[in-house]
Parts: C-alpha cells; sequence; structure tokens
C-alpha cells in the first residue's frame, strides 16, 4: 500500500494541473483539497496496517483471512512457527493446510518434521508426538525408499526416542550413499531430495552428537571434524557450531591431565567459532561456559601454548 501513495500523488497533481489550466483558481483549490483528503485517507489506512505488516506472526494470519486459498502464506506461517521451535503450532497449521490442499508433496514431510520435535508438557506426551511422526516417516520411506531426507529426519525420530542403533543406522545409510556418489564421481546431487554436501555435513553433525550423548568420545571427534571437512567455509554456523561441540569433546577427553596441545586446540576452536558465527546461540553459550568453567590461570595458560605453538 505504501508504494502506491507516490504514483496516486502523481495522478493526483495532474489532475490538479489540469483543473487549474480549465477551472480556474476557484477549480484549483477544491482540487488542492480534494487532493489532501485522499492522500491523508490513504495515509490512515496505511498506517492502520503497519502493526499487521511490521511482523510474519501478524502478517501471514492476516492473508490467510483475505484469501484463505493463499497456499504460500499457509505454508510460510507454519515454517514461522518451525524456524522459532513452536513446533506444535506449526503442525497445526500444515493439519490446516492440508485439510485444503490434501495433495500438498511437501506438507507432510515438514509436518512429520515438527511432529518429531514437539515438546509436550510432559516427557510422555512429547514420546508420543515423536513417535506418531517417526511412524510418519516410515510410511514415506515405504514409497520412495531411497531418499536420504526421510532417513535423515527418521534418524532424528529415533535419536530422540534414544534408539540409538537405529538413529546409527539411518544416518550411516545417508553418508555411505553420498560418499558412493563421491567414489563414482558422479555429479554433485542437484535433486533437492538429494543430500549436498552442507547437508551430509549435518548428518555428520547430527551422528557426532549421537556418540557425543553416549560418551563416545572419539567417534564423535571423527563425526565433528568430518563436519568441518565437509562443509563450505561459507555455512559459517554449521562449522561453528562442529567447532563448539569438537572443543567440548576434546575438553571432556582431556579431562583432568590437560594436553598443552590439545589445550591449545580448543582455545583455537572456541577463537574461530565466535569469529565465524558471533550470534549463534549455541556458540554463544558454549563460549560463555567455556569461560566459566575454566579458571583464568588456565585460559591465560591457554592462551600462552597456544602462541607458542603458532610461532
Amino acid at each position: 500500500m505504501l508504494c502506491v501513495i507516490p504514483g496516486l500523488s502523481v495522478l493526483i497533481f495532474d489532475g490538479i494541473i489540469r483543473v487549474r489550466h480549465f477551472g480556474g483558481h476557484l477549480g484549483h483549490a477544491a482540487a488542492v483539497g480534494a487532493v489532501a483528503a485522499a492522500i491523508a485517507a490513504i495515509t490512515v489506512h496505511t498506517y492502520g496496517y503497519a502493526g499487521v505488516w511490521n511482523s510474519d506472526a501478524t502478517l501471514y494470519p492476516h492473508l490467510i483471512r483475505c484469501n484463505p486459498d493463499d497456499l504460500l502464506a499457509r505454508n510460510n506461517h507454519a515454517a514461522w512457527f518451525a524456524r522459532h521451535n513452536r513446533h506444535a503450532e506449526a503442525v497445526h497449521i500444515y493439519d490446516k493446510l492440508l485439510e485444503r490442499f490434501p495433495e500438498h508433496p511437501k506438507a507432510p514431510l515438514y509436518r512429520a518434521i515438527s511432529l518429531s520435535q514437539v515438546q509436550g508438557s510432559t516427557d510422555m506426551q512429547s514420546v508420543t508426538s515423536t513417535e506418531a511422526a517417526l511412524s510418519e516417516f516410515n510410511r514415506m520411506l515405504l514409497i520412495e525408499p531411497s531418499r536420504g531426507d526421510l532417513r535423515y529426519y527418521r534418524g532424528g525420530a529415533f535419536a530422540r526416542l534414544k534408539r540409538y542403533s537405529e538413529a546409527e543406522a539411518d544416518y550411516e545409510a545417508v553418508i555411505s550413499s553420498r560418499l558412493a556418489s563421491n567414489d563414482e564421481d558422479t555429479e554433485p546431487v542437484s535433486d533437492p531430495q538429494g543430500v549436498h554436501d552442507e547437508e551430509l555435513g549435518l548428518v555428520w553433525m547430527r551422528y557426532g552428537t549421537l556418540r557425543q550423548e553416549q560418551r563416545r568420545l572419539s567417534e564423535a571427534e571423527h563425526c565433528f571434524r568430518q563436519v568441518l571437512q565437509t562443509v563450505e567455509a561459507s555455512a559459517s554456523h554449521t562449522r561453528a557450531e562442529a567447532m563448539v561441540n569438537l572443543a567440548a569433546v576434546l575438553t571432556s577427553s582431556v579431562g583432568k591431565q590437560k594436553d598443552e596441545a590439545t589445550i591449545a586446540e580448543v582455545a583455537k576452536l572456541y577463537e574461530h567459532a565466535i569469529r565465524a558465527a558471533p550470534r549463534n546461540p549455541t556458540v554463544l553459550i558454549n563460549h560463555a561456559n567455556r569461560k566459566y568453567d575454566h579458571p583464568q590461570s588456565w585460559c591465560i595458560s591457554v592462551q600462552n601454548q597456544r602462541a607458542k605453538l603458532e610461532q
């Protein structure tokens, strides 16, 4: 609406000139008054919608009310809830979308992804949601068993249910498939259903987190190092999270016997992570925890040892 005002103004002032030319000063005054009233009305109307347009949280519901068949608005509304970790609300929006558009090709997958991450008011409710999502992933894999993205998300559902061996099997299947395609010197996967390098890095990340939860630290370290080898520097958030996860694993592995080279690597990992993604919540939390957990004398030791290694 705001972009319409300049165009209307041009047309209205063109009218003023014409009225003045043909109608004299009286007609000109009347035209000016009409112009002022029109612009004021448009401005008031536009200002009234400023609160609606100011946020996606209010914009998408407004668009849906205006046009219930606006598929893009419904999809974006659900995606907004998912991005803000409000997965129960995202599932509700996807349900409404599928009622109106039952043949939507992606909504069932997106709904299952959000369903697998719903945080219920009790642990049992969360488990129930994840199990329902697992059933959806299984159903979709029966139809398309070669889809790596489905195995990736199903692996996450297994992990949430602490069914670790099944999660590992899914992650390993995705990784093996991608590595096999690389060995055959095929072109990078362009199909959005495939697993690209950055997506492969995310699989390694999930796999590393799974092994970290199981205290299989050497295997977790391998996974996080694979993320750094697989993901390009432009994917700063993914790399930064891999760095802080790797640093945490190395810190746990060292224990009380602090190997100076490892201490120096941990310090460098945190430094690179905070530089690559200074606003990433995971990086900030881990960086703050590191400062809290380690006394100043140890930090000074880290800095001194790192300086020696860099000479």
